[in-house]
């Protein structure tokens, strides 16, 4: 049996994709990936999921995107994994947040190099993450003269973060919840009339009273 062996530079061109030869294969490659997990922690993004490519494709480049802006890439050999990240965030113009992760497919190009086939991408459905990065308010104590279920008291509120001075308001981010007190640089004292066991509940807007509501504070009538 005859038998043809390639030596040295020939070996190489067979063994080795073109450019050209890569660029063919792209059409045929399959991509897909998913957020599983995300979580916000101490300023950071910390999100994990998995990615698979097909099609003769030999690798990835994966794209994470917050809000379709590009946090971070990565480059992966192989035709599927997980993947976690661990990135800095603090934008503030919205309270919801989505993060998503681009597969891009990749086919070897030659000499140890992928071209990634761009027109192949596919985006994972986004999965959602909230922080609050303006004010907050504190009910830091509360004392109470009830009787006959009705309860008399005075409320120590404050409140932190976001852009002084605050203007107070008593419910729960409502838009028509009636102002509990005046600006401030963060603290009050409040008088409260209500029903024992019900609940009190304040929120802040910082910049003049031009911000977002805060998260609400709550408190049970007559529990100090």
């Amino acid at each position: 049996m005859k038998q043809t062996i390639f030596c040295g530079a020939l070996a190489a061109a067979f063994l080795l994709a073109s450019p050209a030869e890569a660029e063919d294969r792209c059409p045929a490659t399959t991509a897909e990936g998913a957020v599983t997990q995300i979580d916000y922690k101490d300023g950071h993004v910390v999100g994990s999921g998995t990615w698979a490519v097909g099609g003769g494709a030999t690798g990835a480049l994966l794209e994470f995107r917050v809000d379709n802006d590009r946090l971070a890439a990565e480059t992966r050999t192989g035709t599927s994994g997980t993947w976690s990240i661990v990135e800095s965030f603090a934008k503030c113009d919205r309270p919801l947040h989505a993060l998503r992760v681009l597969v891009i497919p990749s086919v070897g190009a030659g000499e140890g190099s992928l071209r990634h086939c761009l027109g192949q991408q596919v985006r994972s459905e986004p999965l959602q993450f909230q922080f609050h990065c303006g004010a907050r308010v504190t009910i830091e104590h509360c004392t109470w003269e009830c009787e006959e279920g009705a309860c008399a008291g005075l409320c120590a509120v404050s409140a932190t973060g976001g852009r002084l001075p605050y203007l107070l308001f008593r419910g729960t981010g409502e838009p028509d919840d009636p102002q509990a007190g005046d600006s401030s640089q963060g603290t009050w004292t409040v008088p409260v009339t209500c029903k024992q066991g019900e609940t009190v509940a304040f929120t802040v807007h910082d910049n003049f009273g031009r911000g977002r509501p805060s998260p609400p504070a709550a408190r049970a009538c007559g529990e100090e």
